[in-house]
């Protein structure tokens, strides 16, 4: 026993004369990258080339025409109608759920244009970078007056053309879905990304609502939805159609 207490106070002792550090300072340096010193490892590019050839086929096929340029704008415009509408056609048909409207995070869309012509997936994949995924909600009247508060406080933010509002003194006016107003103890089911749903950034009572995830990502339903127009015989057609009006300008 006298042995084991030894050996125990010998321990304490090493372990009390172990220096101990804290970081007292951090600093970074920037180092500047210069392409032009770099050459390409062909060794690395041959491995690549196969990847890279599959991937630019892909990323270059054209899905749809479209009739006009769209653009990113407020409180709303071609380039968001065009992808709440798409967002709305598609977790309907995912869901089968009968979808009241569907709206985007203004900065969720990346890009501030899509030209008219020819639409690549690569395109939609620069406007939805992100791997978010089709999802819906339900929500009462009054949880879509909130939501519409709130996207008035933005301006305006791209919304279906299901659900119209008035902007007037940042707040959302004569909110309609269908043409109809909304009922504060109505459910409404609500189609967006699953970032809008789960980050707190925007609206905290989302957090605790029941989602229903299609586990697809909205590009793809986006891909999806231009392709059936492309193979019914048309081509997408963007529009304003004064779903959102700001009186406040």
């Amino acid at each position: 026993m006298k042995t084991c207490k030894i050996y125990f106070i010998l321990l304490l002792f090493l372990l009390g004369c172990r220096n101990h550090h804290e970081v007292v300072k951090t600093a970074y340096v920037d180092y500047k990258v210069e392409e032009e010193k770099y050459q390409p490892d062909p060794t690395i590019q041959k491995l690549l080339e196969p990847f890279r050839e599959k991937m630019n086929a892909e990323m270059n096929e054209v899905i749809v025409q479209s009739t006009s340029d769209m653009r990113m704008g407020r409180p709303e415009s071609k380039l968001g109608n065009f992808a709440a509408d798409a967002t709305e056609a598609m977790a309907e048909f995912y869901t089968n759920e009968d979808v009241a409207f569907a709206m985007h995070n203004y900065s969720g869309l990346r890009i501030g244009s899509i030209g008219k012509g020819p639409i690549t997936i690569g395109r939609i994949y620069e406007l939805m970078p992100f791997d978010n995924y089709l999802v819906t909600v339900p929500l009462s009247g009054a949880e879509v007056q909130q939501m519409c508060n709130f996207m008035a406080s933005k301006g305006g933010w791209p919304s279906s053309s299901s659900l119209h509002y008035k902007i007037q003194n940042d707040l959302a006016m004569d909110v309609r879905i269908d043409g109809n107003l909304i009922e504060a103890d109505k459910t409404y089911i609500m189609a967006t990304n699953d970032y809008v749903v789960k980050s707190a950034n925007y609206q905290d009572y989302l957090a605790a609502k029941e989602m229903n995830n299609t586990n697809i990502y909205v590009r793809d339903a986006v891909v999806a939805y231009l392709r059936n127009i492309r193979d019914a015989g048309n081509k997408l057609e963007p529009a304003l159609d004064q779903r959102v009006i700001n009186l406040d300008k």
